[in-house]
């Protein structure tokens, strides 16, 4: 709570000291108070004047008029006091509901960073798990990758290994194919030339057979050995189909 500085602070007046003093005193205050209006005055002459003035007015009659003066002077000066109090309190009042205000504002914004750091906290733990888990998930995916890279390459290993065994076996039918053909070639040829070597063994054979052995003859006169030649002739020619 704020409080009044003091030296802001109204000056109050007891109104009993005034009443509480004896005639004496309050007869040397009011001379007193006269003896400092006396040089206040302007002149001698307006001086002079006044004093006329007051020494024709009876005594009674100028102490009731400096009481009474007296009185207006310090009734004025308990209203601006009064005033000056009620400006304070209210002041005060206004200062208090301030206070009260920033300290239901500081209370909130307490409250409110105690929420946040619950909060920035719980965050931090669920990011830091999550962090956790993509860690985690990084490794699993860079094994994989690994491991995909590996049997790639071993993939790639073997395709070039099959492509050159392949290569090989078509290079090899490719060889054969041709070692048949030239092998075929070379058999129709020596067949062609067995071929021709019969034909002219046979023509010479039954030019011989014709030579020795007359048509008008029946085989059965013949002698066994020129039959089995002629015999084994006809059948290589049916063979070889000539």
């Amino acid at each position: 709570m704020c409080q009044p500085h003091p030296e802001t602070s109204p000056t109050r007046t007891d109104p009993l000291s005034f009443s509480s003093t004896n005639s004496s005193g309050q007869i040397g205050t009011r001379s007193g108070m006269l003896g400092t209006q006396a040089p206040g005055a302007g002149n001698w002459g307006n001086s002079f004047g006044q004093r006329t003035d007051m020494d024709s007015v009876p005594l009674f009659e100028r102490e009731h008029r400096n009481d009474s003066q007296l009185v207006q002077r310090l009734q004025n000066e308990l209203a601006d006091a009064k005033r000056f109090v009620e400006a304070q309190a209210r002041r005060q009042n206004d200062l208090e509901y301030v206070n009260e205000d920033l300290e239901r504002r500081l209370e909130q914004e307490a409250l409110d960073r105690i929420t946040l750091d619950a909060q920035k906290a719980e965050d931090e733990k669920r990011w830091q798990h999550e962090k956790a888990e993509l860690q985690e998930q990084i490794k699993t995916w860079e094994a994989r990758f690994e491991e995909e890279t590996r049997r790639r390459s071993m993939t790639e290993e073997r395709l070039r290994r099959a492509e050159k065994e392949l290569y090989r076996m078509h290079q090899k039918k490719y060889d054969i194919e041709k070692q048949v053909r030239r092998e075929e070639s070379e058999k129709r040829k020596h067949e062609a030339v067995i071929v021709r070597s019969l034909q002219s063994d046979s023509q010479r054979a039954q030019q011989s057979a014709n030579g020795f052995l007359d048509p008008t003859v029946n085989p059965k006169d013949a002698k066994p050995a020129t039959v089995r030649t002629r015999q084994a002739l006809s059948s290589a020619m049916d063979f070889l189909g000539v």
